[in-house]
């Protein structure tokens, strides 16, 4: 097995990138900075629930950054409940708002 994307990937991976706009622009350390705009697009309603999001070296590779801080977006994601990674399968959109309380609680 390669350590290449496939060009289904790379494709993916440039349509995530275009609706991430310039993501890099603010202050902080940029893990956070893609983390906010990834969690800005999900929560637009660009990135739907179901969606599977490129892979970290993809992803990594399309923006020049490095997987380390791919992962650590993805982490960030993880960790709000936006995304959900499903080992041997990828990570997936979970939605904005999508892991709430039950009705009735604050």
């Amino acid at each position: 097995m390669s350590g290449r994307a496939n060009l289904q990937q790379v494709a993916r991976s440039s349509q995530v990138v275009d609706e991430l706009g310039d993501w890099a622009g603010g202050a902080g350390p940029l893990f956070r900075q893609l983390g906010r705009a990834f969690a800005g697009v999900i929560e637009r309603g660009v990135l739907t629930r179901g969606t599977k999001l490129p892979p970290e070296r993809t992803l990594a590779a399309a923006l020049v950054i490095s997987r380390g801080t791919a992962v650590a977006a993805y982490d960030l994601l993880v960790g709000d409940g936006l995304v959900e990674r499903r080992r041997g399968s990828g990570t997936y959109v979970v939605g904005a708002g999508a892991l709430s309380l039950p009705p009735g609680r604050e």
